[in-house]
């Protein structure tokens, strides 16, 4: 950076997963080091729920009350106080935010709530948004489905506040994950699951990602991305008969897009199971101020934060517009 003062950076992961997928690749392929590199001074966010971030100060995690929450707790609280504890920190006014498919949610709920903090943000960077949907792959839609229905919130979700694996389980299954006869199993889930494409990446890589992830958050975070995808339009969390007693209406208010008056860049791809493209223009549409759109044609969406050696450019077109944008 020519010797000036490193410009903050906030990286920000996505759904059962942890700031360490911003470094699981290794120096050469992952965001959080080619930052470094660069000369940015790199904070990684671990979201509310996840295994290294359930430290809260008053409430037990054992507790209902410690799980809820969901995404929009998290942009509405969280964030936010992240960015003042690292601009309180560093001396600096502004600071970057770089947000991977659920991260993203975070950010815009952030700056359609809370407008305070769009003066506080250089530019937002939305990796693979999951933000609008206005139609959903089959099999996603076939999700969304079973994890709102009446009888799996009540009779599943009504007693498990938290999803995800266990760090023990985890770390069992690693060690299992290294013998012959299991690691096809482990990477088939990998494949399935997470798109990763076992055939192209080492086996040592391979479990070193299967000893981070899946993580946890809570059901909350869950149902509410699937009431989104379901609805079409980007709301708060969908109360169902207790909507008129929380938010006074029939249905949960959408949150207000063009409150977002920070400076935003778009970074998608139309092999994007996960993301929608139709959904993704309309929220660009609804934006004040975006600056940037950047389009992949062959990303599936594990390749924005694990990807391959041909899909590094990604970061590196990241690093330029940071400096562009400055």
């Amino acid at each position: 950076m020519g010797g000036l003062k490193p410009y903050p950076v906030i990286l920000i992961h996505g759904l059962l997963l942890t700031s360490y997928a911003w470094l699981v690749m290794g120096p050469q392929r992952s965001l959080g080091y080619l930052l470094a590199e660069a000369g940015f001074d790199v904070w990684m966010m671990n979201l509310r729920g996840a295994s290294v971030s359930k430290m809260h100060t008053t409430i037990p995690e054992c507790t209902d009350e410690f799980w809820d929450f969901s995404w929009h707790e998290m942009g509405m609280y969280d964030l936010p106080a992240v960015i003042d504890y690292i601009l309180a920190t560093t001396k600096t006014e502004k600071v970057d935010v770089i947000g991977f498919s659920l991260g993203t949610n975070l950010m815009v709920v952030m700056a359609s709530t809370r407008p305070e903090y769009n003066g506080k943000v250089n530019v937002l960077h939305l990796i693979a948004p999951s933000i609008i949907f206005t139609k959903l792959m089959p099999k996603l839609e076939m999700v969304a489905q079973v994890i709102t229905s009446d009888f799996v919130r009540t009779l599943v979700f009504g007693n498990i506040k938290e999803i995800g694996v266990s760090t023990m389980s985890r770390l069992t299954s690693t060690v299992l994950c290294k013998l012959p006869i299991v690691y096809q199993l482990c990477a088939a889930f990998a494949s399935e699951v997470y798109g990763l494409q076992p055939e192209k990446h080492s086996e040592e890589l391979l479990t070193k990602y299967l000893e981070h992830h899946p993580d946890r958050t809570s059901t909350k975070t869950l149902i509410h991305l699937a009431q989104v995808a379901l609805s079409g339009y980007l709301h708060q969390f969908d109360m169902g008969e207790d909507n008129w007693r929380v938010y006074g209406q029939e249905r949960p208010p959408a949150y207000n897009l063009s409150a977002i008056t920070a400076k935003v860049r778009i970074y998608y791809s139309e092999f994007d199971e996960s993301v929608d493209t139709e959904g993704v223009l309309k929220f660009a549409d609804s934006l004040p101020s975006v600056i940037g759109i950047d389009v992949r044609k062959h990303f599936r969406h594990q390749d924005y934060i694990f990807p391959l050696d041909e899909h590094v450019e990604q970061y590196h077109q990241i690093l330029r517009n940071l400096r562009d944008d400055r």
